[in-house]
């Protein structure tokens, strides 16, 4: 039997954090990047739409004992170009 793993994606940003109490099953760190990078990208979606973009906060990615693992910061799930 194989055991997923349950990761936390807490988030921190301008508004405040927000602590994940659920988690997700996911296969890994790397599929726990993945999920963080979704949630960056709807978070400053919304934002978009009222005309702020706030590239400042992270999504920390925790185990069930609360352990840090990784931080994603909002600023890497996107490629950013202000020139032509």
């Amino acid at each position: 039997m194989t055991v997923v793993p349950r990761y936390y994606l807490h988030i921190q940003n301008g508004i405040g954090d927000v602590r994940d109490e659920e988690g997700v099953d996911l296969s890994g760190i790397p599929d726990a990047r993945e999920r963080a990078i979704e949630g960056i990208r709807s978070i400053v979606a919304e934002e978009a739409r009222d005309g702020r973009i706030d590239l400042t906060g992270a999504i920390v990615i925790s185990n069930a004992t609360g352990e840090t693992l990784l931080a994603v910061p909002f600023h890497e799930a996107f490629d950013l170009r202000l020139d032509g």
